[in-house]
């Protein structure tokens, strides 16, 4: 589709409604950028993607003033204008501090291949009773030079670590890891820190992991 600009969306809106709805906020980006969830927009219409096979969904907003309705996931969602501001990709979102010096630790160097995912505490982990079916987080590698290496979906994402920290430059995030032995097997708990807790402000789940073949 042919992008069309519409001055009046660009900027930050907020969501009006009460409730634990997400995304709370939704950031119109110049020349109809894409973030997180949000796979670009037009004049008139916003396009969400839920990842995985799922379709991108045109969902149309109109604009009343400092008003925004959009229909979304079959209602109809009123956000309210507060920023007229031209943001940048970078200037939006959570981040953490990455500058972090690298602290070998031998205890996680290696490959750790994925059993369980989402979940929002270690202590929730049941050891071969998986969540879900399809893990799309495959793995991840230390390597003792302090780069790391996962694998997403068959495609390796290249970013780094240091001593209880998993770092992604891209996002700017630190996901904090830890070693938990549990009937006598360790499993390497690492915080799931993406699009929900960058731009959708919530509390990171876990990716669990078990010690793969040397």
């Amino acid at each position: 589709m042919v992008f069309i600009d519409d001055a009046n969306a660009v900027g930050k809106w907020e969501y009006c409604g009460a409730g634990a709805f997400s995304p709370k906020e939704i950031y119109f980006l110049p020349g109809g950028q894409k973030y997180w969830i949000f796979e670009g927009w037009t004049k008139g219409l916003l396009f969400t993607h839920e990842g995985g096979d799922a379709p991108v969904v045109a969902n149309p907003y109109a604009i009343e003033g400092s008003f925004m309705r959009l229909e979304m996931d079959g209602g109809t969602r009123l956000y309210r204008k507060t920023s007229d501001k031209e943001y940048a990709l970078g200037e939006i979102g959570r981040h953490d501090p990455i500058d972090r010096p690298f602290v070998l630790d031998e205890a996680v160097l290696g490959t750790w291949c994925t059993v369980d995912c989402c979940i929002s505490r270690v202590r929730d982990f049941k050891p071969g009773k998986p969540r879900v079916s399809r893990l799309w987080l495959e793995s991840v590698r230390f390597d003792p030079d302090g780069s790391a290496v996962r694998v997403y979906d068959g495609q390796e994402w290249r970013e780094s670590w240091t001593k209880g920290f998993h770092i992604n430059r891209r996002l700017a995030t630190a996901s904090a890891y830890r070693l938990k032995k549990i009937c006598g097997r360790v499993y390497l708990f690492l915080e799931w820190k993406m699009g929900n807790y960058v731009y959708g402000g919530a509390k990171p789940d876990y990716y669990v992991f078990e010690k793969g073949e040397a």
